[in-house]
């Protein structure tokens, strides 16, 4: 009987020993491959809560230190952190401009959602201040043609009063106005001055008598200027820079 129970221990030891050798070795064949590298619950937190972007090692690594309360967040703090803003965010696809992306917290619509609402276009200047917006200035002429101020006692006309040519000059390129900080100026004689009288009727009121005036030309001066009239639309030059008419400022158009 003993020497029985002394041959089933052994044979058992072997047994064991031999699944020892078969195990092989018990340390890491290897380095973490790269992409292994996680991000903390902390970077989560702050990534939730405040759109802090999270960074991560390229492969995984054991923590310098150990947790502490002041950093450590717990998974009941991530998910309050974000439920009070979700709950906030109650845009539906209806609200948003249509083919734009948006993230939808609403149940039964969860994820990023594409927006189906129309939204008018921003009108353009020459939209918001020409004929059908404000009524301030008329566009005259193409490629490219320009924008003109209308007779309306406004700043494009310098309520309407009158200038020496070189005051007239000065005026029309520091002139601020419907948004438009410079590019503001006199029309060019003979061809512009011309094409503003051809479109007088669309300018509103005008000085249709026989005095010179109502537009002037940028050039000329210091030497001379010239002048227009809105009755025959004739254009004459050789004005002294001393001699006075209306004024209409004009730009290229856009």
């Amino acid at each position: 009987m003993r020497r029985l129970t002394v041959l089933v221990v052994s044979a058992m030891f072997a047994v064991g020993m031999a699944g020892i050798a078969v195990a092989g070795s018990l340390d890491s064949p290897g380095l973490p491959p790269a992409g292994s590298g996680m991000y903390t619950i902390d970077q989560v937190y702050n990534y939730l809560s405040a759109g802090t972007a999270p960074t991560a090692w390229s492969y995984f690594q054991g923590p310098a230190t150990g947790p502490t309360v002041s950093t450590m967040k717990t998974m009941k703090q991530i998910v309050e952190a974000v439920q009070t803003p979700f709950a906030q965010c109650d845009a539906t696809a209806a609200n948003v401009e249509s083919g734009k992306k948006f993230f939808s917290t609403q149940s039964g619509s969860w994820g990023v959602q594409t927006g189906t609402a129309y939204i008018p276009p921003t009108p353009t200047w020459y939209v918001q201040y020409g004929p059908a917006g404000a009524g301030l200035i008329v566009k005259i002429g193409s490629s490219p043609g320009m924008y003109v101020a209308r007779w309306t006692d406004n700043a494009g006309t310098d309520f309407g009063a009158t200038k020496n040519q070189t005051a007239a000059m000065s005026w029309a390129s520091g002139l601020s106005w419907l948004g438009k900080a410079s590019g503001w100026r006199l029309p060019s004689m003979y061809s512009e001055m011309a094409s503003v009288c051809a479109n007088k009727s669309s300018l509103g009121a005008y000085v249709a008598s026989d005095t010179w005036g109502d537009y002037t030309t940028q050039g000329g001066c210091p030497s001379s200027g010239c002048a227009g009239r809105f009755s025959d639309c004739q254009v004459n030059c050789g004005y002294p820079c001393s001699y006075s008419t209306y004024v209409r400022a004009v730009r290229t158009a856009e």
